[in-house]
């Protein structure tokens, strides 16, 4: 006997018998959830049913699964969902009926009307408030059926697809990929584990340089991000050919998140020159985007006293914290700024001031402006017009 809870539903349908099939075993029956307990011997088995369906079915199911399963049965009452409260009751008696961090395996062939699509959302649900670790999600193929047998499909990547939504729609709003990259990882493990033909062998690196570039994008790092976004690019090929063949919408997924980054991209973030400067602006933009305006205020004040280094042609040190110091001084200076350093030094000063209001968490006596976002985002252009002025 297993640890896995096997939930399986029952509608008001006339069943026919059929043999069904699974990973070489056989079992005849009327019903799918009868045939997956005796392949998967589960601990538990919650059978959800409506009145009806319980009424007409039941009796027949119980003793489909002989003495020692039926003990191990209990009823999941659900309302026929005839009205919208009583389709969001199947959520709440489902988290009812299952444990914290339990493992379940889901039929959903027999259910009636909606359930069979209110159960995968629920399976959704179930695993962020209750981790709840759905390891498969069975449809009994009757129309599939060839010479009287009939094949379970595991339908658990729509699962997936539904985790990978919401890890894209995470990396939208924040621009990192954290979760997607751990998800990633997940998923290359889980098709090697579970003996998929031609599992997929190169979204793992993928996914480790993907972890990379977005713990150094949370960490204002733009040396370390500019790097690991030009070896991610590297690992595209390779990736986006195995998840082509293997999960079409994965694919498109990872050519997203790839053009996310792409600007970010230089084969030589430790040597100061004007495409090192353009892909961090690029980087500046992108965190006002996406609203990390102290990551934006932090390296936009590292930028301008990169561009007076340049500007100066001292490039060759341009990571000395000394000479960074002397300029920062110079920048700050009230009186004589040279010319061709007096719009760096304005913003510097403009920039300086709300950056340090926000690095030291409000503690002081000067107020940010209404719009901080506004503020930065009318910085951009005169970064853009210094960069411009390089040679």
């Amino acid at each position: 006997m297993s640890s896995t809870t096997l939930i399986t539903f029952l509608g008001t349908g006339n069943y026919d018998e059929t043999c069904y099939t699974l990973q070489g075993s056989e079992h005849k029956s009327k019903f799918t959830g009868v045939a997956l307990a005796h392949f998967l011997q589960p601990a538990r088995i919650l059978l959800c049913v409506t009145n009806d369906a319980r009424n007409r079915h039941e009796k027949a199911f119980r003793e489909g699964l002989g003495a020692d399963m039926e003990n191990r049965t209990e009823p999941v009452l659900l309302p026929d969902g005839k009205v919208e409260t009583e389709m969001w009751q199947l959520f709440s008696q489902m988290e009812d009926s299952l444990h914290e961090n339990e493992q379940a395996v889901f039929d959903i062939t027999h259910g009636f009307r909606t359930i069979p699509m209110m159960a995968i959302l629920a399976a959704s649900y179930l695993r962020l408030v209750k981790q709840v670790e759905f390891t498969n999600l069975y449809y009994g193929a009757f129309e599939a059926e060839v010479e009287d047998k009939t094949p379970f499909w595991d339908l658990s990547p729509f699962l997936t697809l539904l985790d990978f939504t919401t890890d894209v729609h995470s990396f939208l709003e924040t621009s990192s990929s954290l979760a997607l990259a751990s998800r990633l990882r997940l998923v290359q493990g889980k098709a090697h584990k579970s003996n998929t033909p031609q599992p997929p062998t190169k979204i793992q690196p993928y996914a480790d340089m993907l972890k990379k570039l977005s713990e150094n994008y949370l960490l204002a790092q733009p040396r370390e991000v500019m790097k690991a976004a030009s070896e991610l690019k590297q690992k595209e090929e390779e990736a986006f050919a195995a998840t082509a063949a293997w999960s079409q919408p994965l694919f498109a997924v990872l050519g997203r998140v790839s053009s996310e980054y792409e600007p970010f991209a230089h084969s030589e973030p430790d040597v100061l020159s004007k495409a090192n400067l353009q892909a961090q602006l690029n980087l500046i933009k992108n965190y006002l985007d996406h609203g990390h305006y102290i990551h934006a205020a932090d390296l936009m004040r590292e930028w301008l006293v990169s561009w007076v280094v340049l500007h100066q042609g001292l490039q060759d040190a341009w990571l000395d914290r000394e000479i960074r110091t002397e300029i920062e001084n110079s920048l700050n200076e009230k009186d004589s700024i040279p010319a061709a350093l007096k719009q760096a030094a304005e913003a510097f000063k403009s920039i300086a001031q709300h950056r340090n209001t926000l690095s030291h968490c409000g503690m002081g006596n000067t107020d940010l402006p209404k719009d901080i976002g506004r503020f930065f985002n009318e910085q951009l252009p005169v970064l853009k017009k210094l960069l411009a002025s390089i040679d």
